[in-house]
């Protein structure tokens, strides 16, 4: 199924992304997630939680940056 139609990402693009290490804005950013109308971020967001879920609660991926500090 296709997220982003501005850039033809599909679900499995971002799956397949969130393998990546980083959080996920830098992930979906190098994909070109909400890059142009926006209307995709929120899917694109879900698909990767829901990805990325087992991990967070192992404590071995970050969803968004650690502040610095």
């Amino acid at each position: 199924m296709y997220i982003c139609l501005c850039h033809a990402i599909t679900e499995k693009d971002i799956q397949e992304a969130s393998m990546d290490k980083g959080p996920a804005q830098e992930v979906l950013g190098r994909l070109g997630v909400g890059k142009d109308c926006g209307a995709c971020l929120s899917q694109a967001i879900k698909t990767y939680l829901k990805q990325k879920g087992p991990l967070l609660q192992k404590g071995h991926a970050r969803v968004f940056p650690a502040k610095q500090r």
